[in-house]
């Protein structure tokens, strides 16, 4: 089995399971990224940052980062 066959027999990630850089937190809630990093993800209640190794840019789990915008509707 070759790379392509075998990639073809792995199931989708689902949405609330895949990582998302700060770009893409921001196209979620239509804000610039420098605002979503410098007013957002740093707010103390704000999802954790997963990062795989030292230096690695941040990501974070999209079902958190989805639950923490909707626990702020107004």
């Amino acid at each position: 089995m070759n790379v392509l066959e075998a990639l073809r027999d792995v199931s989708p990630i689902p949405r609330e399971k895949r990582l998302w850089s700060i770009a893409t937190i921001a196209a979620y809630v239509e804000l610039e990224p420098s605002y979503v990093a410098q007013e957002i993800v740093c707010q103390p209640d704000f999802p954790k940052a997963i990062r795989w190794k030292d230096g690695a840019k941040p990501r974070w789990i999209a079902g958190e980062v989805i639950s923490w915008f909707e626990s702020r509707k107004e």
